[in-house]
């Protein structure tokens, strides 16, 4: 289902939104007037609501073949992921309306998270653009694209105890940063840590080989999950890098640091943390399990690879 606001082609800002209307509980009834209230009048505007997974992406395939210049998600991280994969490697420039639960891709490139602050930080970098220049790098980030076996994320990927917490939390019956603590309390008491095989190829093509028995093993694009939990602190979005951020078993009594370490930034500083960077990991575990990409439950096979993609998704950031 889609509507246009503007309808005037002889303007050349061309935006699409597209719109999850059920992310994060933050209801969007008053989104269409905010456009309105927020976008500057000579745009010419579309607004497209996703009725069911993955419709976000159906939007977004068809809107490749369009004159559209930039495209919105409006939405949690599932669904700025579901518009993202299109994008990527494309001349189509995305933003960003945070509405999810964790918005971690958002915190990380500092977009706004309130809903009239987002619209208003997307009005002002497309107003910034002149439509005749070739140089839009102050109004745009350029970052790095991840794949896991093929399936694009851009926050950060995981398997080990954040899976099955995902895993846990994508069951739940609410949503939330809270009921997502709660899922983390019920992984923990029985998480037994599994062993991984680890094949690493760094930034200068050396090869770097682990066996390790592992809490977690997290692939960082962006520095944080989201909710400002911060798994790896340094992480640059636009280096070409990947970061395999591996947590060692610690003693349970810990739990509770390790969590204040996340929101403090000084997880890297825990003598129970692993940081590499690489261009590409292979890892192969035991047995098929659970795998989080961008926040979103999978299941995946025993070998899994990940490939940073640099410079491949333009963002207004």
């Amino acid at each position: 289902m889609h509507y246009s606001l503007h309808t005037n082609t002889l303007h050349t800002k061309k935006i699409a939104f597209i719109i999850n209307p059920i992310s994060g509980g933050i209801a969007k009834t008053n989104f269409n007037d905010l456009i309105k209230k927020v976008l500057d009048k000579n745009f010419v505007i579309e607004t497209f609501l996703t009725e069911r997974a993955n419709h976000a992406t159906e939007i977004a395939q068809n809107l490749l073949k369009t004159d559209i210049s930039y495209i919105i998600a409006v939405g949690g991280d599932g669904t700025i992921n579901e518009v993202a994969k299109v994008l990527t490697n494309t001349e189509k420039i995305m933003g960003i309306v945070p509405c999810g639960s964790g918005n971690g891709l958002a915190r990380h490139l500092k977009i706004p998270l309130e809903i009239a602050n987002a619209l208003s930080f997307i009005n002002k970098k497309i107003s910034e653009i002149n439509d005749n220049s070739t140089d839009i790098s102050k109004q745009i980030t350029i970052i790095d694209t991840c794949t896991l076996n093929g399936n694009y994320f851009f926050c950060t990927a995981g398997i080990g105890f954040d899976a099955h917490v995902s895993a846990h939390f994508a069951k739940a019956k609410a949503r939330g940063f809270w009921n997502y603590i709660k899922s983390t309390f019920h992984i923990f008491k029985d998480f037994i840590p599994e062993t991984y095989h680890l094949e690493m190829q760094t930034a200068d093509n050396q090869e770097i080989k682990l066996s390790k028995v592992a809490f977690s093993l997290t692939f960082a694009n962006a520095a944080q999950f989201g909710n400002n939990a911060f798994i790896a602190p340094q992480a640059n979005i636009s280096d070409g890098l990947l970061n395999v951020c591996l947590v060692n078993p610690f003693p349970k009594w810990m739990m509770p640091i390790f969590g204040v370490r996340l929101f403090l930034k000084t997880i890297d500083k825990s003598k129970f943390y692993e940081n590499y960077l690489v261009k590409k990991v292979t890892i192969t575990r035991q047995k098929a399990g659970f795998c989080h990409l961008d926040g979103e439950n999978y299941t995946f096979e025993e070998k899994i690879m990940v490939v940073i993609n640099p410079q491949s998704l333009r963002i207004l950031a």
